[in-house]
């Protein structure tokens, strides 16, 4: 993050404080991911519980969706994607156990990664008045 004319050292740490948030809990997301083995990735891990699969696409849900919805811009997923996401990994939806119906593990982990700098982008690039407006 470059701090700008419009950017006061408080508002560039604090951007920066969240940028480092950001890369903290998705290393940790990430590495949870890559531990599970294939044949737990869809497996629900206990009675109304979610796996693996429907929390890495929720987060890309979620992350991409609040974005776009905080007009940090078009959504890095795609329209069409994002759609099938709030479908599949949106607020009321009921995971499922089985691959069956979900993206594979490939495309959820590059939709994790597309939302993510989607969002850091977006984040990073904010000025001190972007971050004092309502939401």
């Amino acid at each position: 993050m470059t701090q700008t004319a419009t950017t006061s050292p408080a508002a560039a740490a604090a951007i920066q404080s969240g940028l480092d948030a950001m890369a903290w809990s998705r290393m940790v997301l990430k590495t949870m991911l890559e531990a599970t083995p294939d044949e737990l990735f869809y497996r629900l891990p206990c009675p109304g519980g979610n796996h693996a699969a429907w929390v890495a696409g929720h987060i890309a849900y979620c992350e991409d969706g609040i974005r776009v919805g905080l007009g940090g811009g078009e959504p890095a997923l795609g329209a069409d994607r994002l759609a099938k996401y709030k479908e599949l990994f949106g607020g009321g939806s009921v995971c499922r156990e089985g691959a069956e119906g979900y993206p594979s593990r490939q495309e959820l982990m590059d939709a994790l990664e597309k939302a993510r700098t989607a969002a850091v982008a977006w984040f990073g690039g904010m000025s001190e008045a972007d971050l004092k407006k309502p939401i």
